[in-house]
């Protein structure tokens, strides 16, 4: 089944991924590998205090073993010929690398963390050699995707082994789901363009798997990032033809998911993972059947049928998260940060609740975070001189929006000199709680500047001759919007 599985992936240009975890193994004695040979050794560290981890209670290899070297590394090569997986994402890296195993630790001290007697340099040999390995396999080479599940941020993870690196291609960027995950319980003002911007670019500058969320965040113990945002409103109010209106917090959460998705996807690393059912804002959580909740399945399983009915907005996020995908294919917007063009914001106002940046086939992407006030004329900068073209909105009522700007009309020109240290500038109708891509589609020569223009608050505003509630540029207590 597992082979017709990957066969027909193949079949459709997918690639497939296994997760193997060589990090830790159960400690069950039964059936397990522990004292497979009837020794605490064997695979494993024979010392306590590295023989198991203190948190999760299993067994830890021990990687300074012939045998255990040829056990593990065998187990990628038969996962790999037997069953053509195209690459593996090594679960619980930062457990391998260090001998604390990572317990305890926030890795904000600098390189000195990483190195020295803090690390395990038998599993770092180890990674090395499973990297090089499927890298010299005739059959896939440099085909082969290996993915490290690393909370340490230790530089060289993705560097190649002929450089020193462990060898790995990229790296799932874990620190934005936890982060995203706490202001999801916090009340609007705290969403501001600075802080979210930090909590997304905030990652190890190696090649990055980025994320909203996966089950690190939604076990129990928490909940899926779109019950945070709607809680107990998703039980009975996510219908968009109730009698009473759209619930405020469905429409609140509805808006942060679709914003949140779009800006980690284009601000957070180098390719894309969505965590099942994340798509369409999969409610409540996930637990698997154990002794502390009656070895029940309630929340064991997804609940694909949500996004079937066409009168809930579970069905509008999914819509939403296909026109993303292909709006990342046909912009290229993941490909631009895989050729080492990270984007750079060059415009973010909290008093505005603004932030914009170019990235892509030249594309404009800009967010309004604003709880309630939107802006009818906006002027953002822009690198190039032409005509934009709406590519994706979050506000779009196919996506559970309210449709507040016409794709058919809206065609934005840029005018005027300089503008957020940009060549130039555009405006735009921003709504409140939405983000939206735009794009290049007729491109002319940027204005000429006589003079040399310095950077004031006035080129991150408004165009001039609009009333004073409508400028964003001077700051002061009527542009605070928390």
């Amino acid at each position: 089944d597992l082979k017709y599985l990957v066969d027909k992936c193949h079949g459709m240009e997918m690639q497939c991924f296994m997760d193997v975890v060589h990090a830790h193994a159960s400690d069950n004695a039964i059936d397990g590998l522990n004292e497979f040979d009837g020794t605490g050794g064997h695979l494993f560290h024979e010392d306590p205090r590295m023989g198991w981890h203190g948190l999760w209670g299993t067994r830890m290899f021990d990687f300074g073993k012939y045998e255990t070297l040829r056990f593990l590394l065998s187990n990628i090569r038969y996962w790999s010929e037997e069953f053509k997986f195209d690459g593996f994402r090594f679960d619980g890296v930062t457990a391998m690398l260090y001998k604390h195993r990572g317990i305890h630790w926030d890795f904000i001290g600098g390189h000195a963390e990483f190195y020295g007697d803090h690390a395990d340099n038998d599993a770092c040999v180890y990674l090395m050699l499973a990297n090089q390995m499927l890298r010299d396999d005739p059959k896939f080479g440099p085909a082969a995707v290996t993915i490290a599940e690393d909370v340490s941020g230790q530089t060289g993870v993705c560097r190649p082994v002929w450089h020193g690196g462990l060898g790995f291609d990229l790296r799932l960027s874990m620190g934005p789901p936890d982060h995203w995950a706490r202001l999801a319980h916090e009340p609007d003002f705290n969403w501001s363009p600075s802080r979210v911007v930090g909590l997304v670019t905030g990652r190890n500058p190696e090649p990055a798997v980025s994320y909203l969320e996966s089950h690190d965040q939604c076990l129990v113990g928490d909940k899926t990032f779109a019950f945070t945002l709607m809680d107990a409103a998703m039980y009975g109010c996510m219908s968009k033809s109730r009698p009473e209106g759209v619930h405020p917090a469905v429409e609140r959460g509805v808006a942060l998911h679709k914003m949140a998705r779009l800006l980690q996807l284009t601000l957070g690393g180098e390719a894309w993972l969505n965590f099942m059912g994340n798509e369409f804002g999969h409610p409540e959580w996930v637990d698997f059947p154990r002794e502390g909740n009656g070895e029940s399945f309630q929340h064991a399983r997804r609940q694909w049928s949500l996004r079937d009915n066409n009168d809930l907005f579970y069905a509008d996020l999914e819509r939403f998260d296909g026109a993303l995908m292909r709006s990342d294919e046909d912009c290229k917007l993941l490909a631009s940060n895989r050729g080492g063009f990270t984007p750079t914001i060059h415009h973010c106002k909290d008093d505005s609740g603004v932030l914009a940046f170019h990235m892509g086939a030249n594309c404009l992407v800009v967010a309004n975070l604003h709880p309630h006030k939107s802006y009818p004329f906006y002027r953002i900068g822009s690198e190039r001189a032409g005509r934009y073209e709406l590519v994706l909105d979050t506000d779009a009522k196919q996506f559970g929006g309210w449709g507040r700007i016409d794709p058919e009309v809206t065609k934005p020109e840029t005018e005027g000199g300089p503008c957020d240290w940009q060549g130039t500038g555009v405006c735009l109708y921003l709504p409140s709680r939405s983000a939206q891509i735009y794009r290049l589609a007729d491109e002319w020569d940027v204005p000429e500047v006589d003079e040399y223009v310095y950077h004031n608050d006035n080129d991150l505003g408004y165009a001039g001759g609009y009333d004073d509630e409508y400028d964003t540029g001077g700051g002061g207590d009527d542009a605070v919007w928390y």
